[in-house]
């Protein structure tokens, strides 16, 4: 199945060792060959809306994180993550978006890309990662 993620092609594919991965179509190197054998049936597990929590194509677990978002960020949160997103206002500034991603270097960046006007406020593992991120990108400049 190809999947349009991040400005980029992907097909989904399925290994043993790796479960559904994604391929980025750009970096297959070697043309692919029709194998004679039927293919493999998808997993009775695999569910499609799974790739709307991943930034950047990386696999995990998704998790519920919290956003608090300035209200000027409400478009990009509905673009990102749909209609159906829930938010709550906070104030008359700000609102509380609850989103399922799987929390990676890319959603943290994503996240960093919006000047402090989206926030990570729970789970409180999350937000400890998206800080030791930051703090080691400021003692390495």
């Amino acid at each position: 199945m190809l999947v349009w993620n991040g400005d980029c092609y992907y097909l989904l594919g399925h290994t043993d060792k790796h479960g559904v991965t994604p391929f980025r179509v750009d970096r297959i190197a070697l043309p692919p060959h029709i194998l004679e054998e039927d293919a493999v049936p998808q997993p009775k597990d695999f569910d499609i809306t799974r790739v709307n929590t991943m930034f950047g194509m990386f696999i995990g677990e998704p998790q519920r994180v919290t956003l608090v978002c300035d209200n000027s960020v409400m478009d990009h949160i509905v673009d990102r993550f749909g209609e159906d997103v829930e938010t709550v206002p906070v104030d008359g500034k700000t609102f509380q978006a609850s989103v399922l991603v799987t929390a990676s270097k890319p959603f943290f960046g994503w996240v960093f890309g919006f000047d402090g006007k989206v926030r990570i406020t729970a789970p409180a593992k999350v937000k400890r990662e998206y800080e030791k991120m930051l703090q080691r990108a400021v003692e390495n400049s």
